[in-house]
């Protein structure tokens, strides 16, 4: 049985090492831009999805959904676009080019931007909303959008939700997705994972060792669980020697955040088997 968990375990940290770091951008217009993005179908099947290929305001591709052509009064399409996982050391912004076209007249949550913490599908409530893109701008024309994000998740994905009940038409294309650190941190010295900070055993069963600090002025530790809730303890605190016991902490991946008062941020996977 314990073989089985570490397996596990060990397959899910290698998952979360292809995580990027912020800022992240997205224009669909090669297949490295497209890809880590993976569509969920919920409600009924419309005769349309999201897809990346066409209508770009950077070409040749946007993401697209159209209408539910043909469909009856009481059919409702929710669709749901996912981009590949993201780690952040503080609140981020999400900026876009985004245009609604059509006949009809859009609801509010005809169109709509999510973060996804945790489970990747959205469908499993791990969704919060972040924003309408149902009428970003006049009809058909391409109009910037920004939505904030302030809260401290660690690893998270955000996503698109199209929605329709019956056949109205309203159709959307979302280009030139950026994800970044607020303005108000870009200050931020962000130190990339794998440089500077040691931590280890990595796997480790209770304690952990944490080496090359030295670039960090009285640093502040901080402890998440793979869905962004604060584990215990977090933050590690008392007197500091460069050991932490995490015996008490339950079988799974953490992100430990080791940032300082001059704003230099490292972020680093561990794992508790």
């Amino acid at each position: 049985m314990k073989k089985t968990i570490l397996l596990f375990l060990l397959i899910a940290n290698a998952v979360l090492l292809h995580a990027q770091t912020l800022p992240y951008t997205c224009n669909f217009d090669s297949p490295a831009s497209q890809e880590g993005w993976v569509y969920y179908q919920g409600g009924d099947a419309g005769s349309s999805d999201w897809n990346m290929s066409g209508g770009g305001l950077s070409a040749p591709n946007a993401l697209t959904h159209g209408y539910n052509v043909g469909a009856a009064s009481t059919d409702t399409v929710i669709d749901w676009m996912v981009s590949p996982e993201l780690i952040t050391s503080g609140p981020f912004t999400v900026s876009m080019m985004a245009r609604q076209s059509g006949f009809s007249t859009p609801t509010i949550d005809n169109c709509e931007l999510y973060v996804v913490i945790g489970d990747p599908n959205p469908m499993s409530g791990s969704a919060v909303l972040m924003g309408s893109l149902s009428a970003p701008g006049p009809q058909a024309e391409w109009t910037p959008m920004e939505f904030e994000y302030n809260a401290l998740v660690g690893a998270f994905r955000i996503a698109l939700r199209y929605k329709t009940i019956g056949a109205a038409w309203s159709t959307y294309a979302i280009d030139d997705i950026a994800v970044e650190l607020q303005s108000s941190n870009q200050t931020l010295e962000f130190l990339p994972m794998n440089a500077g900070v040691v931590v280890y055993p990595n796997p480790f069963n209770d304690l952990i060792r944490i080496e090359g600090l030295e670039s960090f002025d009285q640093p502040n530790f901080t402890l998440t669980d793979a869905s962004g809730k604060l584990a215990d303890p977090s933050p590690i605190s008392g007197q500091f020697d460069g050991i932490v016991d995490l015996a008490q902490l339950n079988f799974g991946i953490y992100l430990l955040k080791i940032q300082d008062n001059k704003g230099r941020v490292s972020i680093k996977r561990i794992m508790k088997m």
